[in-house]
């Protein structure tokens, strides 16, 4: 993949990250619905991709992206320097455990696109395995941390793989959340689901559910995932 990812109203250079510019978090970038949020905070914000997204889709948000890894995040703060939204975004390279003692706002989205693997062979490069492996962040920390950190109608939302789903509501709902939208998605109409968006508030409400097909055949987007990611990718 080339160090630097071309959307249609910024860039993401991305050779010092250890998240890489990826389908999941153009997903969630995309669909977390943060239309009414003032503060936003993009936990583990690897190159800044995601907050570089809502940053486009809410021209009223100021946005904190917190990232653990130095390199990343100084490759983030280089990533939101050179955008057009560069007053709205603020990088903080911490941890999201250091990050909420020291932390002040209360804020009306979360977003999240944690690290998955749990228990599970690490890759050799380590600031990939600190991005893609849960020891630095695990569900329990993500819900307990956010909740503590969100304003009266706050909403979290993250992207997961499909098989904990039913351990991430588990879990939300003993941290104080309920699941508000759900999206299931296959890679195509062929294949199981691999991935799930969640949004979660602290009331209960009627969930929205929805499941759709990355893409309808090879190489081909679905109609719903065009819909969702034409608003950032050059060629859509």
């Amino acid at each position: 993949m080339s160090n630097a990812f071309q959307f249609k109203q910024f860039t993401v250079v991305q050779n010092h990250s250890g998240f890489k510019v990826g389908t999941d978090g153009c997903l969630l970038g995309a669909w977390a619905d943060v239309s009414s949020a003032k503060h936003i905070l993009d936990i583990g914000t690897g190159s800044g991709l995601i907050a570089l997204m809502l940053a486009q889709r809410n021209t009223n948000a100021s946005i904190t992206a917190i990232e653990i890894n130095a390199e990343s995040a100084a490759q983030a703060c280089e990533n939101f320097a050179n955008s057009s939204f560069s007053n709205r975004l603020t990088l903080i390279n911490q941890s999201l455990q250091l990050f909420e003692k020291e932390n002040s706002t209360l804020f009306d989205h979360v977003v999240c696109n944690p690290p998955f693997f749990s228990n599970s062979t690490k890759n050799a490069n380590d600031q990939q395995s600190l991005a893609r492996h849960d020891d630095s962040l695990r569900f329990q920390e993500l819900f307990q941390f956010s909740f503590l950190m969100m304003s009266e109608n706050g909403s979290l939302s993250i992207i997961i793989p499909f098989d904990r789903k039913n351990e991430a509501i588990l879990i939300a709902k003993e941290n104080g959340f309920y699941v508000k939208r759900i999206l299931d998605i296959k890679p195509n109409p062929f294949k199981e689901e691999n991935r799930t968006l969640l949004t979660f508030e602290l009331a209960p409400r009627p969930i929205e559910i929805e499941q759709w097909n990355l893409y309808s055949e090879t190489n081909v987007y679905s109609s719903e995932a065009k819909n969702l990611l034409a608003p950032f990718y050059l060629k859509l």
